[in-house]
């Protein structure tokens, strides 16, 4: 206990360090630096503090089946940290130089327009690598929404969310290729409001997933339950059926009646599905906003985002008292 005290102390202290750093006059000029700092050193703490479980504690010393599972949680937690190092370290290319930073202290690698590169090839490779992220990003919270039980309904949400995603991805990706080829060639096919439209179909399916969530966000789907139903052929005697119908209700015991407890899909993540849903469609707002070349921050920002939550959900499941 005194060694969890004595880490939750020092948790603070970092968190204090990241506001009070915001009143320093030397803030704006190494701003990037500090902040990947504070947030690398708290992630880093984080991974230290989470216990192990408190069965595995038990049997540690009895079985070495128990220590090898532990190691290898051990080294789960190790490499979310290494990746969330890593993806915070790529962001830094992203990063804009202000006005007030030297010139010493800042450097822009990426100054985020089309043609702004020395190689026209790694812009290529860079909106080839941001196709796929924004690819495999739908491709993933899909397959969990599906998974989860999400994407079984009819609901307006239920559709926006199985549909929108795929569509938004297209368009923006056939809006960048179009922005990137030559005036001339680009006049031989598309007309100037064509290539207009695609970023309006990504707006308009924002706007239309956001009110849609606002007014229904619920995605569950209520399984209806299976009714018993009388079919009468044609010319065939009605009465004998009825009469049979009626005599095994009339014997029907108490314990083979219907169940009347009703199935629904995608109860257990009936609010995480919201989140993820809205997430993801501001997350491909986010990059269309910013274009092809900066696109990839947002992707940096989502990947950095799910391990930290991912971290600080087993922190507070190992720390809970009960559950």
């Amino acid at each position: 206990e005194a060694k969890t005290r004595k880490l939750n102390y020092l948790l603070r202290g970092i968190v204090t360090l990241t506001f009070v750093g915001v009143f320093s006059n030397s803030y704006i000029v190494h701003e990037d630096k500090v902040i990947s700092f504070l947030l690398v050193s708290l992630i880093w703490l984080l991974v230290y503090t989470i216990p192990d479980e408190p069965e595995q504690l038990e049997k540690r010393q009895k079985t070495t089946k128990s220590s090898q599972k532990t190691y290898h949680q051990r080294i789960f937690l190790i490499c979310l940290g290494f990746a969330v190092c890593l993806a915070v370290r790529l962001a830094s290319y992203f990063w804009r130089c202000r006005e007030e930073q030297l010139k010493d202290s800042c450097t822009t690698f990426i100054l985020g327009k089309v043609g702004s590169m020395t190689s026209n090839n790694f812009e290529r490779v860079l909106l080839a690598c941001t196709l796929v992220a924004f690819a495999l990003y739908i491709t993933i919270v899909r397959i969990w929404l599906r998974n989860c039980g999400n994407l079984s309904g009819y609901s307006p949400a239920t559709i926006l969310a199985r549909y929108c995603p795929g569509l938004m991805v297209v368009c923006m990706g056939s809006y960048w290729v179009l922005q990137r080829l030559p005036k001339d060639s680009r006049v031989k096919f598309v007309f100037s409001w064509q290539m207009n439209a695609l970023p309006l179909v990504v707006y308009f399916c924002v706007a239309l997933a956001i009110f849609i969530t606002f007014i229904k966000p619920l995605q569950v789907f209520f399984l209806p339950r299976y009714r018993d139903s009388l079919t009468v052929q044609r010319g065939e005697n009605l009465v004998p059926k009825l009469f049979d119908r009626v005599k095994q209700l009339f014997y029907k015991k108490k314990e083979e009646e219907e169940d009347d407890m009703p199935i629904i899909f995608g109860l257990g993540t009936v609010y995480s599905s919201v989140f993820a849903s809205i997430s993801l469609f501001l997350t491909l707002l986010y990059g269309l906003l910013l274009g092809n070349v900066l696109a990839p921050s947002s992707m940096l920002l989502v990947v950095t985002a799910v391990i930290v939550l991912v971290i600080v959900a087993l922190e507070r499941f190992r720390n809970a008292a009960d559950i």
